[in-house]
């Protein structure tokens, strides 16, 4: 990604170079913050999610097991750090028509309800084709009954709550309810899906919430002017967005932290002390790595993208841009977080069966693909989001007819797992930035919905690797 800014910023030099020194000052926080946060994950939030699935499920009944699972959704969810950052973004961009802390409180509320509809399916095995089918009509009609605006800003909060904290959480979950679950123990396929599910909440959320608010349209009067970024006080900015990085940290991590300790104190949850003592260690390594991960993308990334994306409308023709933000959509793939713990969850669960560069670069691919779909919807008057969601949504849902069980559940889980950190802090701001300068573009109408594109995009690529690896496999 490095290389691909650089050359860019080389060839057409859309950036003051003390942006680029800025961008470059990000990279460093990351490049040291994603090693730590992933080594956190694996030792600690991956545990728990397996311990609450079987504390929960196991030893509870059914109805309370489901009212643990929503509340565990909850506290994930409204301390999810992508969620927050959307949900400053909708704020600003609204002028305070929609509330940063009702917006979080509002998804998380979704989000806690399909997860615990998510889990309730794989105890009881029911079908995930047909529940994905059902979840996805039940959306296209409440559609029906929202705006364009709000039909943007919930399909982008659908790929937000699938971030940093929550799809490590969720995914060990899931596995832990799938090896509970009335399904063979050989069979794999239920450890997936559960993330395609559960970011289908914020959908019904955000859209309920503009009925029953009576929100009826958004507009935005953020200018040329408001999105260049100051690049006089780099190292100030840096101590100061580390200060509330760390905050946003400890926030992000505390809830699921608090609740695990309580449950220990109580001898609820069996923990030997070497397994304690490496779980606490592991949250130490996650408030660091993700404190410095949130540092780099939030003063390196997110200003110098908007600018770049608005400096490039404006100097360049639309088929550069495509090409610029087609490419940068593929590399941005790489620095995901969420797609590394995924990728290792996908090797655990199948054996090695399913190469991680397979995934990679099916992702990379679908989320390329979804940087070109937006841009066009910013550039082309009359475009509307749900001329490029209806399509991908139903060709999702007919190919996952087609598509083995296991693809079927992973290509839903990329989805949300596309759809991350990078998408939030570095393509939407890109897209955005390249709204303020098109004239007939309206920064909330075709700013957003990029995160949505980019977790629906991925759903139909990945299963249609799906279905000609398992050809390929089959007549080998």
């Amino acid at each position: 990604m490095v290389a691909v800014i650089l050359l860019i910023q080389i060839i057409l030099q859309p950036l003051a170079w003390m942006a680029v020194v800025r961008f470059i000052i990000g990279v460093i926080f990351l490049l040291i913050g994603l090693p730590l946060f992933l080594t956190g994950v694996d030792l600690s939030i991956e545990r728990m999610g397996d311990l609450f699935s079987h504390y929960l499920i196991g030893n509870k009944k059914m109805w309370i097991a489901l009212l643990g699972v929503f509340a565990l959704g909850f506290i994930s969810s409204v301390a999810e750090p992508d969620l927050t950052i959307l949900g400053i973004q909708v704020d600003t961009m609204t002028q305070g028509a929609i509330v940063q802390q009702i917006f979080v409180m509002a998804v998380s509320v979704g989000v806690g309800a399909l997860l615990s509809f998510g889990v309730y399916r794989i105890v009881k095995d029911l079908n995930l084709r047909h529940s994905f089918t059902i979840i996805y009509i039940a959306i296209g009609i409440l559609c029906l009954f929202s705006t364009s605006e709000f039909i943007a800003i919930a399909f982008d909060a659908s790929g937000s709550t699938t971030g940093s904290i929550t799809v490590p959480f969720i995914l060990a979950f899931g596995a832990g309810a799938a090896s509970q679950s009335y399904r063979s123990e050989d069979d794999n396929s239920d450890s997936f899906g559960l993330l395609g599910i559960v970011s289908t909440g914020a959908i019904f959320a955000v859209i309920l919430y503009g009925v029953i608010a009576g929100v009826d349209s958004l507009s935005s009067e953020v200018g040329p002017a408001a999105i260049y970024t100051d690049n006089t006080n780099i190292l100030m900015d840096f101590i100061r967005e580390l200060g509330s990085s760390i905050i946003d940290s400890f926030i992000a991590i505390g809830p699921l932290v608090i609740v695990f300790l309580i449950l220990v104190g109580l001898k609820e949850l069996r923990v030997s002390k070497n397994l304690f003592k490496s779980m606490l260690f592991g949250v130490g390594l996650i408030l660091v790595g993700l404190s410095l991960f949130l540092t780099g993308v939030n003063q390196g990334f997110l200003g110098v993208a908007t600018e770049m994306g608005y400096v490039l409308a404006e100097n360049y023709s639309n088929w550069i841009i495509l090409l610029i933000g087609g490419i940068v959509g593929m590399v941005s793939i790489l620095a995901e977080p969420s797609v590394h713990v995924l990728n290792d969850q996908i090797l655990d669960a199948t054996s090695g069966m399913i190469p991680q560069g397979l995934v990679t670069i099916s992702l990379s691919i679908g989320v390329g693909l979804s940087v070109v779909f937006s841009l066009l919807r910013v550039m082309i008057p009359g475009l509307a989001i749900w001329h490029i969601i209806l399509p991908l949504v139903a060709l999702a849902l007919v190919l996952q007819y087609i598509a083995s069980d296991l693809f079927v559940g992973i290509a839903f889980d990329s989805g949300g797992v596309a759809a991350g950190t990078m998408t939030a802090t570095f393509i939407l701001p890109f897209t955005q930035g390249v709204a303020n300068y098109v004239p007939t573009a309206n920064v909330i109408t075709d700013g957003f919905g990029v995160i949505a594109i980019v977790s629906l995009t991925p759903i139909v690529v990945l299963q249609c690797v799906g279905i000609f690896y398992d050809y390929q496999v089959k007549y080998k």
